[in-house]
């Protein structure tokens, strides 16, 4: 993970329940680059969770596959990156501000978003 490596805190904020969450982190072997990890269970919306975790002070970039991750970016002010190699297509994920076709695109867009805030 090119990102973790370069020093990026990365997070997870997933509609799943908890335990899905770490059974994939478990089952992928990834679980050591997040630091860490939140469902949105219990909370109104992925928007809401966002809004809690992220700080005004430090930069943050929404990276997503769905609409509702890049409303959540959006509707608390957040740049984000639109994955297209996931569930949603481009169509759903138009108001992303950057669009990634496979994940080695999303470490260039990050330190553009980043570097342009």
């Amino acid at each position: 993970m090119r990102l973790h490596s370069a020093g990026y805190e990365l997070v997870i904020c997933s509609k799943s329940p908890m335990e899905y969450i770490e059974l994939v982190l478990k089952h992928t072997g990834i679980a050591e680059f997040f630091m860490r990890y939140y469902s949105s269970e219990g909370y109104v919306s992925k928007t809401e969770l966002v809004r809690e975790i992220t700080t005004p002070d430090v930069p943050a970039v929404v990276i997503g596959d769905t609409h509702g991750d890049i409303s959540a970016a959006s509707e608390n002010g957040l740049p984000s990156i639109a994955a297209l190699y996931g569930y949603g297509n481009k169509s759903m994920l138009e108001r992303a501000d950057y669009f990634a076709n496979i994940p080695e695109e999303i470490v260039e867009c990050v330190s553009v978003l980043l570097m342009s805030r």
